[in-house]
């Protein structure tokens, strides 16, 4: 089993666009930063902003968070999960 290495020390890219899809999707910031062991909110955002930066500039990487938003939304849709 493969497990998310959790707390600040933490920087992978998973981890990364994980937090990033929470927030774009709308999770609360303290609920999403607790869960991935950020001692406080203000990280998670930092950490977020980041990765906006990153995924601006790297058209490959933009599809595919495009397109596994698409993915989450369409399923939630679906599903009729909240969002």
């Amino acid at each position: 089993m493969i497990r998310c290495k959790k707390g600040r020390n933490s920087h992978s890219k998973s981890r990364k666009i994980a937090v990033f899809l929470c927030q774009h999707l709308d999770h609360k910031l303290k609920d999403s930063a607790d869960y991935f062991g950020f001692s406080h909110s203000d990280l998670k955002s930092y950490v977020t902003s980041n990765f906006r930066a990153v995924v601006r500039d790297n058209i490959e990487l933009n599809k595919e968070v495009e397109c596994v938003i698409k993915y989450i939304e369409s399923f939630a849709r679906k599903h009729k999960l909240r969002r």
